[in-house]
Parts: structure tokens; C-alpha cells; sequence
């Protein structure tokens, strides 16, 4: 049930990022639980993207062991986790122009090159 959970927030993240044509049933199921957030996210809320991603990303691990006989007092073990975490979030903040920049592409496609 908790994967469905998670599985769902991906779908809303995705789809708030990316409108695509998914199953009607799936969209509807999505949209009931994630209607709010996901209308918080189409206006760029980043708080709700952190938010959902903190609830359904994987767990990240960091590929080398650190030295235990020599942590620092402020070591973070959740390193990867906030690493991956910023990585999305720069993502996210490139999305409004990379939707105004498909928009035009639409535009120019549209236009006739006949002289």
C-alpha cells in the first residue's frame, strides 16, 4: 500500500513537471489524492516538490564508507539523499523555461518556410 502511495506522488510530481497522456484511471486516482499539491507544484512551489519527493524517492546511499575513527561532529549521513535532492531541484527551477522554449518550438513548426 505505501509503494502505491509513493508510486502515486511520483505520478504527480511527473505530471505536474510533464502533461502527458497517461491511463484515465491512473490520472483520475492521482488527481484525487494530489489535486491541491499538484496545482501548488504548476505554480512552482518548490516546498511541495521537496515535500513529495522526501516521501517517495528511493533511498540514496553514498557508494564509499566514511572513516568512523575520524567523523566530524556535524557529519551528515544523509549525504546522498540531500544530494540527489538539490540535483532535483535544480531540475524543477529549469522547467518553466524549458516549457516556454517547447512552446515555441510548437510555433516555429507550425510556421510555412516558403518563400
Amino acid at each position: 500500500l505505501k509503494k502505491n502511495e509513493q508510486i502515486g506522488a511520483l505520478l504527480a510530481i511527473t505530471l505536474s513537471l510533464c502533461t502527458q497522456p497517461v491511463d484515465d484511471s491512473a490520472q483520475q486516482a492521482v488527481k484525487d489524492k494530489y489535486g491541491e499539491k499538484m496545482s501548488k507544484m504548476q505554480q512552482g512551489e518548490e516546498a511541495v516538490f521537496v515535500e513529495l519527493f522526501a516521501y517517495s524517492c528511493p533511498k540514496f546511499i553514498k557508494v564509499s564508507l566514511p572513516d568512523y575513527n575520524n567523523l566530524p561532529s556535524n557529519y551528515d549521513h544523509q549525504v546522498a539523499y540531500h544530494l540527489q535532492q538539490n540535483i532535483f531541484l535544480a531540475e524543477v527551477k529549469q522547467q518553466p523555461t524549458l516549457s516556454m522554449l517547447r512552446s515555441y518550438l510548437k510555433l516555429y513548426t507550425t510556421i510555412k518556410v516558403s518563400k
